[in-house]
């Protein structure tokens, strides 16, 4: 496989893990209604408040992911793309935090679990492929995880408006 069709695994993996949770969360969240009824307690997906804004929230996310592959297959530069497609790879894990949490299946985990792997195959593959240094790509990983989490938190709130 190509360099460049891993790269744009990156947006392709995304939407359909995001599919699956456009698709269930509003079912999710009516038929888990305990959880969100208690006055105190961990409350997935309580920031959804419609499909429409979870949609658009991920549409902004979306077009930043195409954004980064069109950028990392015309300038070569992969350091980015791969601590974005690292940020991408380490969200997974909430959604196995979620199901142990309220234990049950949570929007998400589903895609998550068959995702995790795969992305991490191609993120080694990527990095074998390249030339930076474990320093370039532990500051890249570490910048995008922020980044990537400053993002949800904004688009979080915005969609609790």
């Amino acid at each position: 496989m190509t360099i460049e069709t891993l790269i744009w695994m990156l947006p392709l993996i995304f939407i359909v893990h995001d599919f699956e949770e456009i698709i269930l969360i509003k079912t999710w969240k009516n038929k888990n209604q305990d959880l969100f009824l208690a006055p105190t307690g961990f409350k997935p997906y309580d920031h959804f408040k419609s499909q429409e804004k979870f949609s658009m929230a991920v549409l902004e996310e979306l077009i930043l992911f195409i954004g980064v592959a069109f950028y990392t297959v015309i300038s070569q530069n992969y350091l980015v793309w791969i601590g974005t497609f690292f940020a991408v790879t380490f969200h997974y894990i909430p959604h196995f935090i979620f199901c142990f949490h309220v234990k049950r299946f949570v929007p998400g985990a589903f895609t998550a679990l068959l995702a995790l792997p795969v992305s991490i195959w191609i993120l080694i593959a990527v990095i074998q492929r390249t030339h930076y240094n474990a320093f370039e790509l532990v500051a890249s990983c570490i910048i995008c995880l922020l980044v990537f989490m400053l993002n949800l938190k904004g688009i979080q709130h915005v969609m609790s408006q």
